[in-house]
């Protein structure tokens, strides 16, 4: 959880605004157009999160781990540069693997949490139904659509931060924020 709280550039757009509005966006649209979807059953969304969700835990805990046993150089160097990465209570320098360390394992944490959270709702999907008629269980699925909307969202554009940072950035031992070669121009 400590991730939520690493400051760098875009991080608030990145991890809170972007997501809320993607998950207002989706969860509103299916609102006002009244679209019913599948919770429950072989093609409910429940089962669909669970079985993404154990998938992508299991990928953040392997790339968690590969990190964690990985002992090369870059990977234990502080970052540098202007607006490097770092954790808003510490005044210690944030390394690369400590970053991604706290990236995956948020990630993992995250996604096994969706998965308890979709299997928990599916053993009470039977009283939720029951409340069919009941205003009280709209709200209450609209909330828990958003909040899972919302953390799916959160996850994606992490887990593109991360592809992002080790397929790019790690490379870039210097600090530097632009690429070697210019491009051509166009004529």
């Amino acid at each position: 959880m400590i991730f939520l709280v690493v400051c760098y550039p875009g991080s608030v757009l990145i991890a809170w605004i972007i997501p809320a509005l993607l998950a207002v966006g989706i969860v509103g649209s299916a609102y006002f157009l009244e679209i019913d979807v599948p919770v429950t059953g072989e093609d409910g969304i429940l089962k669909a999160a669970t079985s993404l969700f154990t998938v992508a835990g299991g990928f953040f805990v392997a790339a968690l781990t590969v990190l964690i046993t990985n002992d090369h150089a870059v990977l234990n160097s502080t970052f540098v540069g202007e607006d490097k990465p770092r954790v808003r209570s510490e005044t210690d320098p944030l390394t690369r693997k400590r970053f991604l360390s706290l990236l995956f394992g948020y990630l993992s944490f995250a996604s096994f949490s969706i998965v308890v959270a979709c299997l928990v709702a599916t053993v009470y999907s039977d009283y939720f139904l029951s409340l069919r008629e009941s205003g009280l269980k709209s709200a209450v699925a609209y909330l828990l659509a958003y909040f899972g909307t919302f953390t799916a969202f959160q996850l994606f554009l992490l887990a593109l931060v991360g592809l992002h940072y080790l397929t790019d950035r790690l490379h870039r031992s210097d600090g530097r924020a632009t690429f070697k070669v210019t491009p051509p121009k166009a004529d």
